[in-house]
């Protein structure tokens, strides 16, 4: 007996606009970075970058 099971990738071919409806996880309050924060992380950029 031949699988007759369907796969997502056999969808996407046959309907490329079909998609998964995934639950969406609420962000986070944004937070502001001190003068001090900005600059030890830009020191930290410049030191990994070389």
């Amino acid at each position: 007996m031949k699988d007759k099971s369907v796969t997502y990738l056999d969808i996407l071919a046959i309907n490329s606009i079909a998609s998964v409806n995934l639950e969406k996880i609420p962000l986070p309050p944004a937070q502001s970075l001190t003068a001090e924060q900005v600059e030890r992380l830009w020191a930290a950029v410049e030191y990994l970058v070389g």
